[in-house]
């Protein structure tokens, strides 16, 4: 009980992620996303929020933002894990996974939570190899081309608006001479389609970075495996034991196979 009690305490930890240089926000770009990452369930869907300053841009989860600021607000409170737990119980859950891309697109920090423990995974900003055509659409009142590419497994194609010369765009769809309003890979896996685009005046700021371990992006792929595909291994890996759980009718349930998922990551 006791180890469970303190993984819960972690996983309450807030996750924030922000820049250590105080950054300035200009932009906001809010994208309705749908991602089939279990075959064996239905798409998830999440809002997600690319933040963009002039040195660097951040997206994230607005679902998971609401949560984490809850989580905050109410540990200063003083409020007990518990009781914590309780209240956010019917919140909606979102992405966990933070990406912070530096402004002369080289490097992109992807910081990510499993369980209860914290990483951040460095990695040089793949130029993508886009086709771009002449074919086009509207998307918010914003002209917008059509691009497509191959990138890390998947064909994706994407629409982009020069009428905001901004070089950016969701998860890590960059590098084009505009921005990013959808995107789709060709199995409609994963989706991403702008709902909104506003003007902001934020400074960006930083929660303790030496909380994330630092791993290659080869290794947190293979955690991450290990985690969807058997997950009760790695939780008695941390010392946390799972009791037998049983159906109402009494029927012992194989709570391993129920946590298992039929991964279908974005990349692969």
């Amino acid at each position: 009980m006791r180890k469970i009690f303190n993984l819960l305490i972690l996983i309450l930890l807030p996750y924030s992620i922000y820049s250590q240089n105080g950054s300035k926000l200009f932009m906001r770009v809010q994208y309705s996303v749908t991602a089939l990452e279990d075959f064996g369930k239905k798409q998830t869907d999440d809002w997600m929020y690319l933040d963009l300053g002039n040195n660097e841009s951040v997206y994230y989860s607005y679902f998971n933002h609401i949560r984490d600021s809850t989580v905050q607000s109410q540990k200063k409170m003083g409020y007990s894990a518990f009781e914590i737990m309780e209240n956010i119980k019917g919140t909606k859950r979102g992405s966990k996974d933070i990406f912070l891309l530096s402004s002369n697109n080289k490097t992109l920090n992807h910081y990510a939570i499993i369980i209860a423990d914290y990483y951040m995974v460095t990695e040089p900003v793949e130029q993508i190899k886009w086709i771009t055509t002449r074919e086009t659409a509207t998307i918010l009142n914003y002209k917008c081309f059509k691009a497509t590419a191959n990138f890390r497994g998947r064909d994706w194609t994407a629409w982009f608006t020069q009428d905001i010369p901004v070089s950016g765009g969701p998860w890590k769809l960059n590098g084009l001479p505009g921005l990013v309003l959808k995107a789709e890979d060709s199995e409609k896996h994963y989706t991403f389609e702008c709902m909104a685009i506003g003007k902001i005046d934020k400074t960006l700021q930083m929660s303790d970075y030496s909380k994330y371990s630092s791993v290659s992006k080869k290794e947190f792929d293979m955690l991450l495996y290990k985690f969807k595909t058997n997950p009760l291994a790695v939780l008695e890996n941390k010392g946390v034991t799972i009791g037998v759980a049983k159906d109402a009718n009494g029927r012992v349930i194989d709570v391993n196979q129920k946590m298992k998922t039929q991964y279908n990551p974005i990349e692969r």
